[in-house]
Order: structure tokens, then sequence, then C-alpha cells
């Protein structure tokens, strides 16, 4: 099913997920107001990489959001109505194109927000005060929310705090499409994790944790009111920012200082493809090949993480998965020809990698995806989450491969013709592989070195995707019947 050759070494990265947002145009609910809205200089971005700059326009202008750094763009947009009599008599409107960022701190509590409003259009009158998000009206108001009790300060369950804006609040109408009051106005806010978590008796990831949503929320305002008309209160119509998530932990498997991330965004784990080819190849054939619900192959289809058993919810015991489903040994001590029962048998043509020193002893292992510390994995029953839970035969329903080495010294991920023919509406896959680099490719994730867990705070049921190579297997059309192609670096 594939071939390889050469040696690369390749590190995680952090990529950046785009996060779809519309309009903003009310629905929420007040805010408090008081002084201190302005601010002495003008405050810079808190996010300072290039991909979440205010000055970006066009199509460069997405919000886009990591797992410590959420960069939002969104179109705010008010309207005044007046009436005479319940009669509507007029109508004016104003738009702005709003910045708005999120910075958590894996390593503390910290949670800072940033903002900047710029006009876009106004056809109010020329009147100085036309549209309001503060200048002293009891009615308009513009803050920074964190809606949760664990939130430093929070009164009623939710910590509001006025950002401390740099320019003033106030627009004068007219221009329409190019405004005659264009000035911006920027603030920023902070808010903090008091510390406190779901239960502080408990011991599973939910019980360490905490939901701290943050987003703003405001109220325009207008002083204009055409000559001898009352402007009419339903214009006074609250606005929301989308949602952002916060989430703070304890768990000291994500390391000993406590911290804050932004759980929206799916970490990605990528394998060293150069330096273990056939676990890249394997985990790219299901991803390609099966129907397995979840594999990691995108933000859509992702894999979730499963914990030990004393972090999950359901206090399922993970080394169940490999041990009695997946992997369970075979009972036949046949080494060729056909498996007589679907439990794992080790491949006699396995190729072996004496070369790679660190890590396990070498050995012939059992190479299964999805990974067991997943609800993806078939051995993950139903009743404590799983999505795939297999029948009877539990791995022997995976698509069955071999990592082997043919006489010419090339190695190969083939099928394992001891067992069924893969249909590809499998959903799973099992492969006899080289321990070496079974584990090699996962000694990142968190087993030997939990750079990825620690790194990204991942936690029971969190998301992520896997790259195992993508770039390696442009050669490889998966829609053919017959898959025979070969690994490449690119």
């Amino acid at each position: 099913m594939g071939e390889w050759t050469g040696v690369s070494r390749s590190q995680p990265s952090i990529d950046r997920q785009e996060f779809p947002l519309v309009s903003v145009r009310g629905g929420g609910g007040g805010g408090c107001r008081g002084p201190g809205w302005t601010a002495d200089s003008y405050p810079d971005p808190i996010i300072k990489g290039d991909w979440c700059q205010p000055t970006l326009y066009g199509e460069a202008q997405k919000s886009l959001i990591t797992r410590n750094e959420a960069c939002l763009f969104i179109d705010l947009a008010f309207t005044a109505r007046y009436s005479q009599n319940g009669i509507p008599v007029a109508e004016h409107h104003a738009s702005f194109e709003v910045a708005f960022q999120i910075k958590t701190d894996p390593k503390n509590g910290d949670i800072k927000t940033w903002i900047q409003l710029n006009p876009t259009f106004n056809d109010f009158p020329g009147h100085d005060e036309s549209v309001l998000l503060g200048a002293g009206s009891d009615n308009a108001n513009i803050d920074s929310m964190c809606f949760s009790a664990a939130c430093e300060g929070a009164v009623g369950g939710k910590d509001v705090q006025n950002f401390d804006f740099f320019n003033d609040l106030s627009w004068k109408g007219g221009g329409n499409g190019t405004p005659v009051d264009s000035h911006m106005a920027t603030g920023t806010a902070s808010h903090k994790w008091d510390g406190s978590v779901n239960s502080a008796t408990g011991t599973r990831d939910v019980d360490l944790s905490k939901g701290l949503p943050v987003w703003f929320i405001g109220q325009f305002d207008s002083y204009y009111e055409p000559p001898g008309i009352g402007k009419d209160d339903t214009f006074y119509t609250p606005f929301r920012s989308p949602r952002i998530d916060v989430r703070c932990d304890k768990v000291t498997a994500n390391g000993a200082d406590p911290g804050c991330v932004l759980p929206q965004y799916f970490p990605q784990y990528k394998f060293n493809t150069g330096k273990y080819p056939a676990a890249a190849a394997h985990a790219w054939l299901i991803q390609n090949k099966s129907k397995v619900k979840g594999s990691g192959k995108n933000r859509s289809d992702p894999l979730t993480y499963l914990p030990p058993q004393a972090r999950n919810t359901t206090n399922y015991d993970t080394a169940n998965n490999r041990e009695k489903v997946m992997c369970s040994k075979s009972r036949s001590k046949r080494t060729d020809g056909w498996v007589p029962s679907k439990p794992f048998l080790k491949h006699p043509w396995t190729a072996l990698h004496p070369e790679i020193t660190e890590g396990a002893p070498e050995a012939i292992s059992c190479d299964e995806f999805p990974f067991s510390s997943t609800y993806q994995s078939p051995g993950t029953p139903a009743v404590n989450g799983g999505m795939n839970p297999a029948g009877a035969n539990g791995g022997g329903e995976c698509i069955q491969t071999v990592a082997a080495k043919t006489d010419d010294g090339s190695e190969h991920l083939l099928d394992d013709t001891r067992y069924d023919a893969p249909t590809f509406a499998e959903n799973c896959g099992r492969s006899s592989m080289s321990l070496k680099v079974n584990s090699g490719s996962m000694n990142k994730f968190g087993f030997t070195d939990p750079t990825f867990i620690k790194t990204f705070r991942v936690l029971d049921g969190d998301a992520y995707t896997l790259d195992p190579g993508n770039a390696w297997f442009k050669a490889c059309d998966p829609s053919k019947a017959t898959l025979v192609c070969t690994m490449a670096k690119p």
C-alpha cells in the first residue's frame, strides 16, 4: 500500500484555525457603566503576530484562533428609529468594523481583551453626538464580559469590566459610506481566573477545570433627535459579540502551573513522518480509506482525547482498549497462512528498526488507529462514549496491514493477507509494526514526553487533529479501489 525512503526530522507546530463569524446586530443584555473610559495612550494589540493586526483588510481580515489567542473581526451595526405618536417617521444607521482580541496564559489565570472600533458607515444628520457608546450617556456602554463566578471579582456570576479606551466614544453624524467622523476608539480590559474549579475534591479532568466564557457586550445611544420629534426607546438594542470559550485547569498532567486555554481551537499532532514512516502510512491509510467516525483528518472529523481511568468522566480503564479489544493476543500459533481467530497475531515479515536507539526495546507490536486513548477507538464501549464500538471480533474488524521489508531492502505497508481482505468499510486499522516506530511516532504526545498534552493543556474529551505527514502522500489516490503508491519526502 506504500513505500518510502530517507529520514528527516520534524516537530509539532501551532497553526491558526479560521473562526467564521457574522455581523453583530443585537441580542444580549446590559452591562455596567462608570468612569475610567479614557486611556493615556493608544494601547497596542495584545496579539503581536502579523496574522492578527487591525490594519488588515479585505481577504486578509479573517477571524482566527489558536490555543491561547483569538482574533475576531466583526461588523457591528446600529439602527436608530424615530416615531411620532407610534408612527415611524425616520431611521438612521451607523456601522463599525470591530477588531476584538482575547489572550490567555497556559501557565496562569490571566485573561486579557483588546478592542478597536473603526467607523465604516454613518447616515445620521451632522449632530456632534449622533452615535454613542459612552460619552456620559446612561444608555450607552461597551464592556468586556467574563461570564463565570470563577472570574475574579465576579458579581452575580459575571465579571463586567469597562474597556480602558483611548479616544472618545461619540461620533458625529454624516458621510454615509465615508463617515465624516472616522476616528477609531481602542481599549483594553483584563479578567482573571480566581483558581476555583468544578469540584474541590474530585480527580477527574472535569472536576479540576472551569469554563469562563468571554465576550464583549454593549448598547448604542444617540443624542440626535429630529426637530420636534422624540426618539423611540425601541432602538436601545443591546449587542453581544460571539462567545469565546476560556477554560482554566489544575490538572497535574498539564504541568505544575495551573493555566487557561481556548478549547474552541483544535490542536494538531504531527508525526515525525521521516523517522517513523510506517506509522504515518498506517494512520494516513485509515484516515483516507476507512469509514471511521473521527479520524483526526480535519476539524469537522476530529479525534477526541480519552485520558487514563482516574481522569475520564466514566472511570473507564483505557488499557482495555488495547489489551482486551484491539490488540488481544491470538490463540493461534501459526505464523503464516490463515489466522483462525480474529485477535492480533504478529507477522513474521514485520520490519524491525534497531537503528532507532531511543525509546522502548525493539519488538513486533500492534499499532491500532484510531489510538486507544481516544473516544474513537473501537475498544471504547458506547456506554463510555465510544464512537466506533467494535463487535465480537474487536480489532479483527479493522483493515489489517503489516509494515514489511522486502528482499530489495525497501519497506512497504502491505495488506496482511492472513486476515479477510479489506472492504474499506471498516472503521479502524490494525498493523503489525516495529514497537520503536509505533511508540516513537507518539512519543511527543504525552506518553513518554508529554509535549503535546502539556503545551495545549489537553483534557478529557478535547478535540484534536492528526497530520501523519500529508505532504508525503501526494502520489497516493485514495479514491482508487486498489491503492498502490509511493511515499515521497516533500
